[in-house]
Order: structure tokens, then sequence, then C-alpha cells
């Protein structure tokens, strides 16, 4: 539990699990776990009782997550086309990651949280999702640690069992068609508030005079996450705050 101390109250900002120390991304807006913590709330009881309150989002390539993944997730680009199922996501904690967990998956971690405080600006400190976690070292890490046999993984958390690279030589191709990974996609930068209306004004400008490049961007994965999460949400805003904070 952290103390949080502001100008107006001081209150409790409460992560429940056991969080890495020194975890490879240190972020304010989410909390790192590892592996092994993972492997223990999946352990704690059936998959069902998991899934009721927890959802770990993957937030790799199509390719990379056919290749093997964690049990009782949410893929990043295909759950949110399931409006039922998406659903189903509000009132969980999510825990997200991807390969290393070194961009996409804190990227979509911190872009969640943006949203939230933006959402609840009138209700600060409230939130809608008060815990946010990443998988530390990401899927990498859980598939390559050591400390589950190969026959443990497959049975109780890889399915498929397996592990695909994200560069790995066969889907090169497939690879070029996005853009997450890039230096320059999906790169959070923090901006004044002053700064951020300013660009938020000039996007929603240029959105009017380019509606096939805001439709574009309207269903990227991101944008279609958060505008599920948060379905009261002006999903044009939604996109020009994501646009303006990670240069989308």
């Amino acid at each position: 539990m952290k103390l949080i101390k502001s100008q107006k109250k001081t209150f409790l900002q409460y992560y429940s699990l056991n969080t890495v120390e020194k975890p490879q991304i240190f972020s304010a807006a989410f909390r790192s776990i590892s592996g092994e913590e993972v492997a223990r709330l999946m352990n704690s009881g059936t998959l069902e009782q998991f899934y009721s309150r927890y959802i770990i989002i993957d937030c790799r390539y199509p390719y990379e997550y056919r290749g093997g993944h964690i049990r009782v997730i949410i893929f990043f680009y295909w759950y949110f086309y399931d409006k039922e199922k998406f659903d189903e996501m509000s009132g969980k904690i999510p825990i997200f990651y991807c390969e290393y967990s070194q961009k996409r998956g804190p990227t979509a971690a911190e872009y969640l949280r943006e949203i939230d405080r933006v959402r609840n600006a009138e209700r600060y400190p409230r939130l809608d999702y008060e815990e946010i976690y990443v998988l530390d070292r990401g899927y990498k890490q859980f598939f390559e640690d050591g400390r589950f046999s190969a026959d443990v993984l497959q049975k109780n958390y890889c399915s498929p069992f397996g592990y695909v690279r994200m560069f790995a030589t066969p889907f090169r191709s497939t690879l070029a068609k996005y853009n997450s990974h890039r230096t320059r996609g999906n790169r959070y930068q923090p901006h004044t508030l002053k700064d951020r209306n300013k660009r938020l004004q000039n996007f929603l400008e240029q959105a009017e005079q380019s509606p096939l490049q805001f439709k574009r961007l309207r269903q990227s994965p991101a944008i279609l996450l958060v505008s599920f999460c948060f379905r009261q949400c002006d999903q044009q805003l939604l996109v020009a705050y994501y646009y303006i904070c990670y240069q989308y």
C-alpha cells in the first residue's frame, strides 16, 4: 500500500499483488509483477475464479500470440471486436504483457491509466482501474525462466505451448505491417496541460480535414480497447488524446 499526498487531500493507492521491487520499467501508472506471481494467481483457484477478478492482456502481434501465450487472456488485436466478451473486462484488474514488457505492454498500461485519470478528473482521486499491472520482463521471461518445466508450462500456463519472437525470420513481412515496435511509434511523451490542449485542438481540426486518416486511427487496437473500457467516452477525443500523448 502506497501513501500518496496531494495539496487537497491524502489518499491510499492500493496494490493487492506482490510487486517487483526493482522492475525493468518503473511507472507511476502501474506496478510490475513477476511470472511467479502470475502463476500463483492462476494456481490459487480455478481458472473461472481467476477470470472473475483478473484479465491478462497480450499486447503482442497475432503471429506471436498464435505461437504461444498465457492462458486466460484478452488478445489485444482480436478481443475488442467481440463486444460481449470485452464487456467482461469491466471491474477486473488488468495485467498487460508483450514479449519483453518493455514497450507495447507498458505503453498500453500507461494509456489506460492516462484515460482513466482524464475521465475521472472531476472525481479525483477516484479511478475506475485502481490497480493496473505489467508482467515484468514479459512472455520471454515467463516462458524461458527455468522455474517451470516444459510439462508444467504446457499443462498449466501456456496454450498453445510455444514462443515466437517478434523478429522471427519467417514473419518479417508480417511484422512490416505493424508499427508499435518502431522507435517513433507509440512512444509515450509527457506534455503540459496547456501543450496537450493546443495539440488536441490542432488534431481535431486536422481530423475534420482528413476523415480517412481519422477513421484509420479510430480503428486502432488501443482506441478500441479503451473505448470499450470506457463506453461513455467520446471516441474522437480518445483518438486525439492518444495521438498527442503517444505520437501514434
